[in-house]
């Protein structure tokens, strides 16, 4: 490969991610790491996973952590079973 064709977040050639996907893919990272309820942990949690730029962590975090807590609260409300004992019906 080319070195100069190479940069610091990967190659000229991939096709970048959307903001929102983006989002989401660290919303799902940070409930799986149950990282999400602050934003020090957050942002820990994922420059330890590697798998983002700084500069999107830095970015997007907010709306991760706000994505993932609007999700706990949603599984937490459905009525999926098993779901009882955690909000105390």
């Amino acid at each position: 490969m080319n070195p100069s064709l190479f940069l610091i977040d990967g190659g000229l050639t991939q096709q970048p991610l959307s903001k929102s996907q983006v989002t989401a893919l660290m919303a799902a990272d940070l409930i799986r790491l149950d990282a999400f309820r602050s934003e020090a942990d957050a942002i820990r949690a994922l420059m330890a996973l590697k798998l983002y730029s700084t500069f999107e962590i830095m970015s997007y975090v907010e709306k991760a952590i706000y994505d993932a807590q609007q999700e706990t609260v949603a599984q937490m409300m459905s009525d999926r079973p098993g779901c009882e004992r955690k909000v105390g019906r």
